[in-house]
């Protein structure tokens, strides 16, 4: 007799990215421009992706300190490593949607720092479960729907709506979601940059809020 299925019992965690540190030129490198299609020299659309994107760059304020295994944005729907992250995502299942924009990281003078890489184009995966999740709700809509669902306070995962084998994949309202595995894996490496929140799966223990 087979055993019985059990829900997925790993955990998930929305990328910080350590919005505090990024953004203290004390500790880190920090991104202080727009990032520009390379071809075009135009600042990314935020809300259209552009197919035909192949190489991007961007300029952070910069006075010879380590530059992050990740930069810190805000309403973007991009996430920017370094190489050695990069390398490390591909030992992981990472959603297949991604592209990866190689870009030109330049300090205030114009000159070259390092190559990053962009995960942009990313499907935005409807994963939350709204009636157990905290969201800002729109008034004059149904609370605990998808329709009425602003921000988000504290998410709640949908089991069956978590895309399968993936360790790494964009969730809509603009949440990275990262697996246990792959948090561990990035914590053990000591990259910079990182800060985590851990969201929960819709029938454990935890799921209520």
């Amino acid at each position: 007799m087979n055993a019985p299925q059990t829900i997925n019992a790993d955990r998930y965690y929305i990328i910080q990215l350590d919005a505090e540190g990024a953004i203290d030129d004390a500790k880190y490198a920090y991104f202080d421009t727009d990032l520009v299609n390379d071809a075009t020299k135009e600042a990314f659309d935020l809300f259209q992706n552009d197919p035909e994107l192949r190489r991007a760059r961007g300029g952070v304020a910069h006075a010879e300190r380590r530059l992050p295994g990740a930069f810190f944005f805000t309403c973007a729907p991009w996430l920017l490593v370094s190489e050695q992250v990069r390398e490390m995502f591909g030992q992981f299942g990472i959603c297949p949607s991604i592209r990866w924009i190689p870009t030109g990281i330049l300090d205030r003078k114009g000159s070259d720092l390092a190559t990053y890489w962009l995960a942009y184009g990313a499907k935005r995966h409807d994963v939350w479960d709204y009636a157990r999740s905290d969201f800002f709700w729109q008034e004059g809509k149904q609370p605990g729907t998808r329709e009425a669902a602003g921000y988000m306070r504290k998410g709640v995962l949908d089991p069956e709506c978590v895309p399968p084998h993936c360790d790494l994949f964009l969730a809509r309202s603009v949440y990275w979601i990262v697996s246990q595995c792959l948090r561990v894996a990035i914590e053990d490496s000591s990259f910079e940059g990182f800060d985590f929140e851990e969201v929960y799966l819709a029938g454990s223990e935890k799921s209520c809020v």
